[in-house]
């Protein structure tokens, strides 16, 4: 009797087993304490984007059904390619990746965008270096809704005001978004960096650091990176930060997403962005080497089509990021800083726009 009571008992624990290995993570968790973290969120209530998207608006309704109901958006822009034109090229109506993906971003963002600003900094060039970030406008003035982010990236971009610098980093503007987050209170921020290269060994190790202090905040971290790179560092800076409180940070590269859209018919449709931060070649391998038929009929890298999926292709983890926060109980330390001092707490302040701040008038405005 003892022997059919231990069997029965094992099966029944195998059982169990198997079945919580084919569970979702996290799963037994829930089932077994029906778990909140600190702050009252569900952790299971942020879910993976895999739908299909060809519009603003089917991106805005895929991101609120992942659990993501309001944000604020930090832009930084590298202006170290200044001096090859790249940013230039918007200028006499090319398209220009660089736009192309501040206008992806903050479009598909702006109704969950808390109050409609950004705030936008550059990085990269003569006067920032590897020390600091300096802001589009004068008096650090955020920018009204995403044309007027456009409008004051453009202006910047003709200036001819600015200088590529070399070393740059990523470690002052992510340590400028911390702090924003810390004066808000921790609310979530994202914050999308724009950059057309790597950066130095010394530099990756201050970013690395940044993006350590960063994981103790509500901030998800999207890199794109533009032009022909080389991108191999930032492809893998993630898994390189092992010790932070939880994965914030995500990068892909705009040149391979064209690729694949303009070859790829439901380009749209691919299920996640992880394969996004591979490169072209691989990229296209994984899905079934390079497509038949050459580049589609009608395809247009400024289209709604082609922009909301390469939003939903930086975005695509932003959901896993804020799981993670929620586990952790970020948005419940309101004031808190990483090192466990004031919100107040101040780093080195942006220096003003290198061209004088020429639409710090519009930046509340609401005109572009």
């Amino acid at each position: 009797m003892e022997f059919e009571h231990f069997f029965i008992i094992s099966c029944l624990l195998w059982a169990f087993v198997l079945l919580m290995s084919a569970a979702p993570r996290g799963t037994l968790g829930r089932w077994l304490t029906g778990r909140k973290n600190r702050s009252g969120l569900s952790i299971s209530r942020f879910v993976e984007i895999r739908e299909k998207h060809k519009s603003f608006a089917e991106v805005e309704e895929s991101l609120r059904k992942s659990g993501i109901e309001g944000c604020e958006l930090i832009v930084g822009v590298d202006f170290f390619a200044a001096g090859r034109n790249v940013h230039a090229r918007s200028v006499s109506g090319e398209p220009n990746p660089h736009k192309t993906v501040l206008r992806a971003i903050a479009q598909s963002l702006a109704p969950l965008n808390v109050g409609g600003d950004i705030s936008p900094y550059g990085f990269g060039d003569s006067t920032t270096r590897d020390l600091d970030v300096f802001s589009f406008n004068a008096d650090e003035a955020p920018c009204r809704g995403p044309e007027v982010l456009l409008a004051r990236y453009e202006e910047l971009a003709a200036s001819g005001q600015m200088e590529p610098s070399s070393p740059r980093s990523f470690a002052p503007l992510i340590r400028r978004a911390v702090d924003m987050v810390a004066s808000t209170g921790n609310r979530f921020h994202v914050l999308l960096i724009v950059t057309a290269g790597e950066i130095g060994a010394t530099e990756e190790l201050e970013t690395a650091a940044a993006l350590l202090e960063a994981s103790k905040y509500p901030l998800s971290v999207i890199c794109v990176g533009v032009g022909d790179g080389p991108f191999g560092q930032l492809r893998t800076m993630g898994d390189r930060t092992p010790r932070r409180a939880m994965d914030n940070f995500e990068f892909i590269e705009f040149r391979g997403i064209r690729q694949m859209a303009e070859r790829i018919p439901t380009f749209g449709s691919l299920p996640s962005a992880g394969g996004a931060s591979l490169g072209a070649g691989q990229r296209l391998a994984s899905h079934g080497g390079e497509p038949k038929g050459g580049l589609q009929r009608g395809f247009s890298a400024t289209g709604e089509a082609f922009l909301a999926a390469l939003a939903m292709c930086a975005l695509n983890e932003v959901p896993r990021h804020m799981q993670g926060m929620a586990k952790s109980g970020l948005f419940s330390r309101a004031g808190a800083t990483a090192s466990g001092g004031s919100a107040a707490r101040r780093r080195r302040p942006p220096l003003p726009p290198p061209d004088g701040g020429g639409l710090a008038g519009l930046a509340n405005s609401g005109l572009a």
